[in-house]
This record gives structure tokens, C-alpha cells and sequence, in this order.
């Protein structure tokens, strides 16, 4: 379940871990962790018998404790009490959930626990080991960093007035985060992402303003914007290569409730000479839900002019398989949550499996988004996944980037490593240089 801590400029927890609690009913069990937390440097660790008495010990505390263990199954005030509790506390030490039971419910508690806002440093069957104690320490060490660096620079909160001001002033642009054919290893499409160039915070990704554009009168513009700069992107890229090259779109809401749409998409696309089966229409499962009668419609009409359309982040929504059983999709995009979690969790694992044998038996094609690690790259090869997207292949990057590196000859097909379904090389973009290298 952990990955093993890098030492590389690893300073060591202790300079920065001083007060730990453990919430254990078992004495035995919380003197042998104990002893672990001091011999990575924790310098104080106060044991809390069950819920109550840990909620106890952080309200009379002088100094606020840092890290808190928390056994889930306990004679008194249990794991879960503890949780919520601790949430309503001014001073909340990070925590790290550990069960010998179930090793769903240690699943659910780890989502409970983050639904009430705690900053979760981990779960781990007992009993735990030295080495898995000493990464949960570094841990809490990288998540100390990573709110310090949020403090210091946090994301905006944009308001409608805010969308609509920065549509005025051109401030929009268009990023590409390129999508690898598994099979061939060739670059055969890029996800068109709405990127915003803030006056104090620099580039902001879209969920810093996509619902204040959702409430505003910019989202259809917005949304023409992005296949506009897509088609033309997939346009250039087709001609100076002689290659087809696909160009995916997120639809907001508002797209699948005005039945007027589909004319003006199919008019952006048509004006850059681009075929329309050239674009990918994701749609996400929260979003079909809402007028169906409408939607049902535009998405008909996209389907009948030759647009691809791509159910995202499928299984994460209510009603998955009967909207692949209504609507006319190609595409399934696996959500990132099942890939990640395939690698350590069985459940995962099988809803992945899964998924892309529905996708195969359906004849549609099939994209894992939020590959990080070679392991989960190989995972969704050996499954018979069509297509990547992840920070593995190429993280997101400006469309000149992107047509720099298709033109220059750069290696579209990558290389392999130990078959050719193990990709090898990486896509990196620099920032500085604003283009894209192999």
C-alpha cells in the first residue's frame, strides 16, 4: 500500500514530527508503536485508550500534536466517533487510520475521514511495521510542505464578474495533455483543457472557475473557444504530419441543455476544414442526468453530424451502464480513481478489468486517464486499454508546445521496453523554453 520513502534530500521526520497520539485499545499494540514513532525521532507519544479519551487529550493539550493514529474498532468511543469529533476541533493533527478487520470498512472510514475535511496521511492493516511508520511520518512531513506552499500562493476563487471580465480581456487559453496508443505507441490525440492566465496566480486550471462560468453568460463562448482552438490545433497537426489526429473536448451542462448547439459545434469544426469525427465529445455521467429529454437530443444530433462521443469518468456516476445503454457513445474514459487503485485494491483492480472488457464486448474504444506510474501503464495494456492520458505520457501543455513537438519529427511512436506494450519514453514540457520535448 506504501511506496517506499526516497531519501534524497530527506533531512529526517524527526526535525519536524515532535507530538504524536495514539487512539488504541490495545496497550500492547500501542507501546510497540510507540517505540517506533521514537526511533524515527517523534520525541513525545501519548497513548488514548479509545475515542473519547484521544478527543480528550487534543482538547486539554498545551501543545497541539501533529500526527494521530487511530485504531477503527474499539470497546469504547470507536475509530469512526473519533473521526467526526476530531473534525469539529480548532487544531486537527493529521491522521492515519489502522484496522486488523475488514479491509473495506478501513476503505470507508479513510473516505469518511476525508469527507469531513481531516488530512489523511494514510490507512494500514495492523499490525504496522517500521517501515511503513517511518513513511507515514515523512508524509505528514510533505504535507506540512505542500500547505505551506498553498498557503503562500493560494488558488483564486473566481467569480462569475471575474469569468466574464477575463472572456473580455482574452485572458482564456487552450492546453493539450496528449493521449498514447497503447498498441502502436504512436501519439494519436490530445485532450483540449481550458487553462486561465490569472493577473497574480499565473495559470489556473479550470476547477478555480468552471462553476462561476457555468452561472455565468460565458459558457457557450467558452465552450466554442476551446473547440475552436481544438479543431485548429488537430487541423495543423494532420497536415504537417499526414496523420489523423484526435482532439478531445469536455461539454459543460449548459452545452446539453440548449438543443441549438450542436449547429454552432458543427460549424466551428467545418470552418477549420476539420471532419467532425476528428473530435470527441466527453460527457460526464452528472451531467446527463439533468433534462434528459434535451440532452437526449443534443446528443443525438452530435452523433448524427460524425462527432465521437466519450462517456468520462465512467463508474463514478449513479446510472453508468443504463447511460451506455441509452446513449450512443464510443468511447469509455476510465476514471483515474479505479487506475490508481488497481494496483493495491482487489476491488478496484476488478472494476477496472471489468470496465474494459464491457468496453471491448460494446466494440467501443477505451481510455485509462491518470496514469503516473509504469505499473499502472502496464496494468491497463495488459487489460487491453486502447488509449493513455496521464502526467507518464505528457503533462498538460500550450498548443504551440504541442505542435512544436508533432512537427519537428520528433518520435511520435515512443519506444518500448520489454514488449511493446511497456512504454518507455516520456513527453516533458518545460515551462521556461514553452515547448515540448522528447
Amino acid at each position: 500500500m506504501f511506496r517506499p520513502p526516497n531519501p534524497a534530500g530527506n533531512s529526517g521526520p524527526a526535525q519536524r514530527v515532535r507530538r504524536a497520539l495514539l487512539v488504541e485499545d490495545d496497550a500492547a499494540t500501542a507501546r510497540v508503536l510507540a517505540r517506533m514513532l521514537r526511533a524515527v525521532g517523534v520525541a513525545e507519544v501519548q497513548h488514548a485508550a479509545d475515542g473519547a479519551v484521544g478527543i480528550g487529550a487534543l482538547e486539554s493539550a498545551e501543545r497541539p500534536f501533529d500526527i494521530a493514529f487511530c485504531d477503527l474498532n474499539m470497546p469504547g468511543e470507536d475509530g469512526l466517533v473519533f473521526l467526526r469529533r476530531l473534525a469539529s476541533l480548532a487544531h486537527q493533527p493529521a491522521v492515519v487510520l489502522m484496522s486488523g478487520g475488514d479491509p473495506l470498512v478501513l476503505d470507508a472510514a479513510e473516505r469518511l475521514a476525508r469527507g469531513h475535511g481531516l488530512c489523511v496521511l494514510g490507512v494500514a492493516p495492523k499490525p504496522l511495521t517500521p517501515s511503513t511508520v517511518t513513511l507515514l511520518v515523512e508524509r505528514l512531513h510533505d504535507a506540512g510542505r505542500q500547505a505551506r506552499a498553498t498557503v503562500a500562493s493560494p488558488r483564486p476563487v473566481l467569480t462569475p464578474q471575474d469569468v466574464e471580465r477575463a472572456m473580455s480581456e482574452g485572458r482564456f487559453e487552450v492546453w493539450f495533455q496528449p493521449q498514447a496508443h497503447l498498441a502502436s505507441g504512436l501519439i494519436l490525440g490530445a485532450e483540449a483543457l481550458l487553462r486561465l492566465r490569472h493577473e497574480t496566480s499565473g495559470i489556473i486550471t479550470a476547477g478555480a472557475f468552471m462553476a462561476s462560468a457555468e452561472k455565468s453568460n460565458v459558457i457557450g463562448r467558452l465552450t466554442s473557444l476551446v473547440l475552436d482552438r481544438a479543431a485548429a490545433c488537430s487541423r495543423e497537426i494532420q497536415a504537417r504530419t499526414g496523420r489523423p489526429f484526435r482532439v478531445a473536448v469536455n461539454l459543460s451542462a449548459a452545452t446539453l441543455s440548449d438543443v441549438s448547439h450542436p449547429d454552432a459545434l458543427t460549424r466551428v469544426v467545418r470552418e477549420h476544414g476539420l471532419s467532425p469525427s476528428s473530435v470527441t465529445f466527453e460527457l460526464t455521467e452528472s451531467m446527463l442526468a439533468a433534462n434528459e429529454v434535451a440532452t437526449l437530443e443534443v446528443v443525438s444530433r452530435l452523433r448524427l453530424a460524425g462527432f465521437r462521443l466519450s462517456i468520462d469518468d465512467f463508474g463514478t456516476g449513479y446510472a453508468s451502464l443504463d447511460r451506455l445503454r441509452q446513449l450512443p457513445f464510443h468511447e469509455l474514459k476510465l476514471d483515474q480513481t479505479f487506475v490508481k487503485g488497481a494496483l493495491h485494491d482487489r476491488r478496484s483492480r476488478l472494476i477496472l478489468e471489468n470496465s474494459l472488457a464491457l468496453a471491448t464486448a460494446l466494440r467501443l474504444s477505451s481510455v485509462a486517464e491518470g496514469v503516473e506510474l509504469q505499473e499502472q501503464l502496464d496494468l491497463v495494456s495488459s487489460l487491453g486499454c486502447e488509449l493513455a492520458q496521464g502526467y507518464l505520457i505528457a503533462r498538460p501543455m500550450p498548443a504551440d508546445a504541442l505542435l512544436a513537438t508533432m512537427a519537428d519529427g520528433a518520435p511520435a511512436r515512443r519506444s518500448f521496453r520489454g514488449g511493446r506494450r511497456q512504454a518507455k519514453a516520456i513527453w516533458k514540457y518545460s515551462a521556461g523554453s514553452r515547448r515540448a520535448h522528447p
